[in-house]
């Protein structure tokens, strides 16, 4: 089998979980709802709050997985992968619109490249360490569980990382 056959198949095997992720939480409540965008202003508004608070943002991160937790009719397992679920499409909304901002910033000094690189090799990785609980436990709920908070945890941490790059490229934190 060649070799760029080989990589494509194991780097899609990788990948199928996330994509069947993204058009799960695309059919439920959409990327492009205006619940989705809402969640996604209330979390920057919490991230900038905590930064003016002289806080890294991190708290913010699980608030809406929280929130809708708690709901009642939210009480069974299916519901709550849902509840985590949503907050990784809006945390990773958030990294998408980050991307796309700080690369054309950085494209006006010639460094868009590197960032792009950089950008895709930490998706690689992100990708491959929160699969590490699937090959440990296999494919049951606690893996499940684990992988989905993985998820979020670095991707919100990249972008908060992301929003405060994009705060010292406009010289407003020194």
């Amino acid at each position: 089998m060649p070799k760029y056959l080989t990589f494509s198949c194991r780097g899609f095997s990788l990948f199928l979980p996330l994509l069947i992720t993204f058009a799960y939480a695309y059919l439920i409540g959409g990327t492009g709802t205006a619940g989705t965008v809402t969640s996604v202003a209330v979390i920057r508004d919490c991230v900038a709050a905590e930064r003016k608070g002289g806080r890294d943002g991190t708290a913010c991160v699980g608030r809406f997985f929280k929130s809708c937790q708690e709901k009642p009719e939210n009480n069974n397992p299916h519901d709550q992968m849902e509840c985590l679920e949503r907050e990784f499409v809006f945390w990773d909304r958030i990294v998408n619109d980050e991307f796309a901002i700080l690369h054309a910033a950085l494209k006006e000094k010639g460094r868009a490249k590197r960032f792009r690189d950089a950008q895709s090799f930490w998706t690689k990785y992100q990708h491959s360490e929160c699969r590490l609980p699937y090959s440990v436990f296999g494919d049951t709920p606690s893996a499940q569980d684990m992988g989905m908070h993985c998820s979020i945890t670095r991707t919100a941490r990249r972008a908060i990382e992301m929003l405060d790059w994009q705060e010292i490229l406009k010289g407003k934190i020194r």
